[in-house]
C-alpha cells in the first residue's frame, strides 16, 4: 500500500505583490490572494480575497484562475499561463520559490524581452 504523497511546496494561498493595473496611479494599488492547488497533473491558482486601496473589497474575478497549468520546467521553477485581472489579459510566466520561503513570479509579453517579476508571500 503506497504512502501519502506530500504536497507540492507552492501549494497554499499566496499575497501577490501589488498591481497598479493599467492606469499607474497608487490610488489603483491592488492585490489579491491566490490559493496554488493541483489541477490535474499541473498546479492552478485561484484568486480568492482581494484588496485595493482601501481595504479588502468583493471582487468580481473572485474565484476566477490567475495561474493556469503550471508545470516544472526541469530549471527548479514551474511554467505556465498568468491572467492578469486588471487588463484581462493572459501572459506566459514562471514561478520559483526563493531560499527565503517566497514566491517569485515572473510573467513576459510574448515573443519579446520584456517582462516583469512579483515577489509572493505565503499567506497559509
Amino acid at each position: 500500500m503506497a504512502g501519502p504523497v506530500a504536497a507540492d511546496p507552492l501549494e497554499g494561498t499566496w499575497k501577490t505583490g501589488m498591481d497598479t493595473g493599467t492606469s499607474g496611479l497608487a490610488s489603483s494599488k491592488a492585490y489579491v490572494h491566490v490559493h496554488i492547488a493541483p489541477c490535474g497533473a499541473a498546479l492552478c491558482g485561484k484568486m480568492t480575497r482581494a484588496f485595493g486601496f482601501n481595504g479588502e473589497y468583493t471582487s468580481p474575478n473572485i474565484g476566477k484562475t490567475m495561474l493556469v497549468d503550471f508545470v516544472p520546467d526541469g530549471k527548479g521553477a514551474y511554467a505556465g499561463t498568468l491572467w492578469r485581472p486588471s487588463n484581462g489579459k493572459t501572459y506566459p510566466a514562471t514561478v520559483r520559490l526563493k531560499k527565503n520561503g517566497k514566491l517569485q513570479l515572473k510573467a513576459c509579453i510574448e515573443g519579446t524581452p520584456l517582462c516583469q517579476k512579483q515577489t509572493w508571500k505565503r499567506v497559509d
